[in-house]
C-alpha cells in the first residue's frame, strides 16, 4: 500500500469535523423519534463522502475515541480447549433421558464441531418434534417412547430434510430399529431432478463469493421457488423443466405477476411482510444481474419495484459482559486464536463487514498513518484509521508474509468465521439476531453514542452512501432515547 503519511495533517480540522457544526458549537447526535425505538433520518445529515475529508485531517482524536469504543476485559488467559473442546461443552451441558441418543452424542465428541453439530441440531429438533406427540418435554423423552417408527418416519417427511440430513438421520434411527426398516419416505423436492440450471448457475458462482453459504442456498432456492411457480402457472412455461426454462421468454408482467402472488401469501399469513420482500428482491435482482452478463437480451426489472416494508427493526445488542465472555472463548476454542480474535474484533472496533475481514491483504495496512484501506460494497476502498487495540496483533499477523491477513484461502477462512460465531454464540447462550453481523450494529449504536460526534462522521465510518441506511444500524433503549432528549435545553434564548 501507497504510505499515506503526508496525506495527513496535525491541526485542528478534522477534530473540528467530528466535534463542531458551522458556526462553532459543539454538536450531539440529534433525536427525533415517533417511538422508543426509531432513529430519525434527520439526524443523519448526507455529507459528501469521500477520502478527502480525512486525508486532509488529524486521526489522533477519532482513533481514540475508537480505541475506547468497548470497554472489555482483557481476555483471561484460561486453557487452551480448541475446537474440540466446543463439543464437550455442549455435550455437558445437554441433559435428555434418551440415553442412546446422549451415549451416541458422546460417541461424536472427537469428530469436527461442525459436523458434531449437526448431529447435535438434528437429536434436538427430533426431540422437540416428539415432544408434543408423547405429551412429555423434550428432555424428559426416553429411549422407550422412541420405539414408535412412525416417529422417525414422519419427522423426515414433516420437516422436508434434505438429502444430507435424512443420511445423519438414518444413523439416529439405526439405533432404535434395524437399517433396513428405515424408509427414507424424503419430500418430492429430493426425488425430482436436481435444480442447477446453466445460466443461473453462472450468476450463482459468481453470489458464492460475495455471501455465505446461507444466503447463496437460500437465494438458489427463491430461483427455484420461481421457476416452479412459474411452471405451474402458465401454459407456455409448463413443457420445460426448471432446467432448460429459457430465461429470455420471461417478462416484466410475470415478474410483476409473482409479485402479486407472494403479497397474497402475506396476506394469508404464510409469510411475513419483510420475507417476501427479501424473496422477491433476490428474483428481481437475479434478472438484474443476468441483463448484465448479457444471459438476457433486455432488463425486464426497469419498471419492477419491489416489495416495501418497514425496515427498522429494534435489535438488543451484547454488552461488554457479553462480548468478554465472547472474546475470551474465542481465544479458548477456535483453531488459530490470534487470527479468528483479530477478525472478529475488525468487526466489533471498525463495523467490518465479515467478507471485508476475510479478503484483507497485508498491503491494505499502513503502520506508518495506523490506517487501513477497506474494500467494500461495489469494490471501493475506505481508509479508515485503526484502533490501537488491533496493532499489535495486526503487526504479529502481517509478520506471517502471506498476501492475505488471516489465510491465504480468504473465502475458507470467512466461512470458518462464520461458523465459529455460530458455535460460540450457542455455547454463550447469545439470542442476538443477525448472526456475526450484530457487531457491525454494535459498532455504529456505539459510535452514535459518543458525546460530541457529527452524524456525518457516523455516515461515513458506517460506510454507508445514504444516512437513512446508517439509521437502520442505530439501536437505542428507552432509557438511551430519554437521555439524549433531556440533554435538549427547549427553553434556551428565552
Amino acid at each position: 500500500m501507497k504510505n499515506n503519511e503526508d496525506s495527513f495533517i496535525t491541526d485542528q480540522e478534522f477534530i473540528d469535523f467530528l466535534s463542531f457544526d458551522e458556526l462553532g458549537n459543539m454538536t450531539d447526535l440529534s433525536w427525533n423519534a415517533s417511538s422508543t425505538t426509531n432513529l430519525s433520518l434527520n439526524s443523519l445529515n448526507t455529507l459528501p463522502l469521500g477520502h478527502d475529508d480525512i486525508k486532509k485531517s488529524t486521526i489522533e482524536r477519532l482513533v481514540k475515541s475508537l480505541h475506547n469504543l468497548n470497554y472489555l476485559e482483557k481476555e483471561i488467559p484460561q486453557e487452551y480447549k480448541g475446537p474440540i473442546g466446543i463439543n464437550k461443552t455442549i455435550l455437558d451441558s445437554y441433559t435428555i433421558k434418551a440415553k442412546k441418543l446422549y451415549e451416541f452424542l458422546k460417541s461424536k465428541k472427537h469428530i469436527k464441531p461442525k459436523n458434531f453439530f449437526e448431529y447435535f441440531k438434528i437429536i434436538d429438533e427430533f426431540l422437540s418434534y416428539c415432544s408434543p406427540h408423547l405429551n412429555k418435554l423434550p428432555p424428559d423423552i426416553n429411549d422407550l417412547d422412541l420405539t414408535d417408527m412412525n416417529l422417525f418416519n414422519n419427522f423426515i417427511t414433516v420437516k422436508k430434510l434434505s438429502k444430507s440430513k435424512v443420511k445423519d438421520f438414518e444413523k439416529i434411527f439405526v439405533l432404535y430399529f434395524c437399517k433396513n426398516n428405515f424408509i427414507c419416505s424424503i419430500n418430492k423436492e429430493n426425488t425430482i431432478e436436481t435444480f442447477n440450471h446453466v445460466v443461473i448457475e453462472q450468476h450463482l458462482q459468481e453470489v458464492k463469493k460475495e455471501c455465505t453459504i446461507e444466503t447463496y442456498h437460500r437465494k438458489k432456492r427463491e430461483y427455484k421457488n420461481f421457476l416452479t411457480w412459474l411452471t405451474t402457472i402458465y401454459v407456455e412455461f409448463q413443457s420445460y423443466t426448471l432446467n432448460s426454462i429459457p430465461l429470455f421468454l420471461i417478462t416484466e408482467n410475470h415478474l410483476e405477476e409473482y409479485k402479486i402472488f407472494l403479497l397474497r401469501q402475506f396476506q394469508n399469513g404464510k409469510y411475513k411482510k419483510h420475507s417476501i420482500s427479501d424473496m422477491f428482491y433476490y428474483v428481481r435482482s437475479l434478472f438484474g444481474s443476468l441483463y448484465q452478463m448479457r444471459a438476457i437480451p433486455n432488463d425486464i426489472t426497469i419498471s419492477v419495484k419491489g416489495i416495501k416494508f418497514e425496515k427498522y427493526k429494534y435489535r438488543d445488542l451484547p454488552n461488554n459482559q457479553h462480548l468478554t465472555e465472547f472474546f475470551d472463548s474465542v481465544m479458548c476454542y477456535t483453531p488459530e486464536p490470534l487470527q479468528f480474535c483479530t477478525a472478529y474484533k475488525l468487526m466489533l472496533y471498525l463495523g467490518l463487514r465479515l467478507g471485508e475481514v476475510a479478503y484483507i491483504e497485508s498491503s491494505n495496512i499502513n503502520f506508518n498513518t495506523n490506517t487501513i484501506s477497506v474494500k467494500g460494497k461495489d469494490d471501493k476502498y475506505d481508509l479508515l484509521p485503526l484502533p490501537e487495540i488491533l496493532l499489535e496483533d495486526l503487526y504479529s499477523l502481517i509478520a506471517f508474509n502471506q498476501k492475505y491477513i488471516f489465510s491465504n484461502k480468504p473465502q475458507s477462512f470467512k466461512k470458518d468465521l462464520y461458523l465459529y460465531y455460530k458455535l460460540l454464540s450457542f455455547i454463550l447462550n447469545w439470542n442476538f439476531p443477525g448472526g456475526v453481523h450484530i457487531f457491525r450494529h454494535t459498532f455504529i449504536t456505539r459510535l452514535s453514542k459518543l458525546p460530541n460526534i457529527r452524524p456525518q462522521v457516523i455516515q461515513y465510518l458506517s460506510r454507508h452512501s445514504r444516512p437513512d441506511t446508517t439509521s437502520l444500524y442505530i439501536h437505542r433503549n428507552d432509557n438511551a432515547l430519554n437521555s439524549a432528549i433531556n440533554k435538549i435545553d427547549y427553553f434556551k434564548g428565552e
